[in-house]
């Protein structure tokens, strides 16, 4: 039976990469099981994901991704001069400054249209914080949801 990768995702919960995977017509998480097996249940908690739902059907979807421990691994917030100040209600401004590991989570999720050309997916608006990403990832109709 041809296992086939409808998307990847990040347990905001564990931080913890899992794949959501079509088998057979049916939803497993790969990874879940994984996390299981390694950590013995000892960090799970109740999922938030809705259990009759097909993530790979077509819709938008808000991905958040966390650091583990809420580590500032993905850069900084700093305070820089407001150059326009009508933009502004203050003379100080605060601005992301992306670490490289920053970097590389905006470059990744900017390949993400190209790593997956068969989804038919779109990006929306995304942000990345020192600790965390948010992104919306639009799914469209193709083979996988059809």
């Amino acid at each position: 039976m041809e296992k086939r990768i409808v998307a990847t995702i990040v347990c905001v919960k564990c931080n913890a990469f899992g794949r959501t995977i079509r088998v057979g017509g049916t939803q497993q998480n790969q990874n879940q099981q994984n996390i299981m097996n390694k950590y013995q249940n000892k960090y799970r908690i109740p999922s938030t994901r809705l259990q009759n739902w097909d993530y790979g059907a077509m819709g938008a979807y808000f991905v958040t991704i966390c650091t583990q421990n809420r580590e500032h691994f993905f850069g900084k917030i700093v305070q820089t001069q407001c150059i326009v100040e009508t933009h502004c209600n203050a003379s100080l401004q605060n601005e992301m400054v992306l670490s490289d590991i920053g970097k590389k989570v905006e470059q990744e999720w900017l390949k993400t249209i190209e790593l997956r050309p068969d989804m038919n997916l779109e990006l929306g608006n995304f942000v990345v914080m020192p600790n965390h990403f948010h992104g919306i990832l639009i799914i469209g109709k193709n083979e996988f949801n059809s």
